[in-house]
């Protein structure tokens, strides 16, 4: 009993945050071309600090592509919208491996917060434009609840797509909250006290349940 409380206290301490994503086998299909006047948008809250970067999945729509993607993150905050950022990548470069990695700079408050991502191609004439995978259920843990949005039409689904955030710990996150507060120092280092009291405990348990089995 107390080996298996132990083991539970463990597995929480160093389980992660959940992941902004939408992926997964099910349900994949891909979109109608992007490309001219279509364009692809995706609002999604996230989940953790550190958001870092967006992959999606893009593929060609014809023999060939051409062109540039215009890729555009937006934060959408309570009373206006702020750019986060705004790249053209080669679309030959989009589509190469499969899944594309969009870089930006790091933000480091971004938990809870709703950003929409879009996926244009402007200057691209219809036939030589990219198709993305999106999926046939919707990103959860939103709120307000993601939208996905294809040629100004509000769809059912997902884009999908993966994120970096800082994925951390529940230890790592009790750690960053004490270490905020009035009594920092003194908190982590109660924590940490803490913390090699449980694994000692832990390691007690184990042996006493082995002694007791002989």
């Amino acid at each position: 009993m107390v080996v298996g409380v132990c083991l539970l206290m463990e597995i929480i301490l160093i389980w992660p945050e959940q992941k902004t994503e939408a992926n997964g086998w099910y349900g994949r299909l891909q979109t109608p071309e992007i490309a001219g006047s279509t364009t692809l948008r995706q609002r999604f809250t996230v989940t953790g600090p550190g958001l870092a970067a967006l992959a999606f999945f893009a593929h060609r729509a014809g023999p060939s592509v051409s062109g540039g993607v215009d890729l555009e993150l937006i934060e959408l905050r309570r009373d206006d919208r702020k750019l986060i950022a705004h790249q053209q990548v080669p679309a030959q470069e989009v589509v190469a491996a499969g899944a594309y990695t969009y870089r930006f700079p790091r933000i480091a408050d971004s938990r809870n917060h709703t950003y929409e991502f879009t996926i244009a191609m402007p200057d691209t004439a219809p036939g030589h434009g990219i198709t993305v995978e999106v999926v046939r259920h919707q990103y959860g843990g939103n709120n307000p609840p993601n939208i996905l949005r294809f040629n100004g039409l509000e769809r059912y689904g997902s884009l999908r797509f993966t994120t970096e955030i800082d994925a951390r710990t529940m230890f790592r996150r009790t750690l960053d909250y004490l270490n905020g507060g009035a009594r920092g120092p003194y908190a982590m280092v109660a924590v940490v006290i803490a913390w090699v009291l449980f694994h000692f405990l832990a390691v007690e348990a184990v042996f006493a349940v082995s002694y007791a089995a002989r």
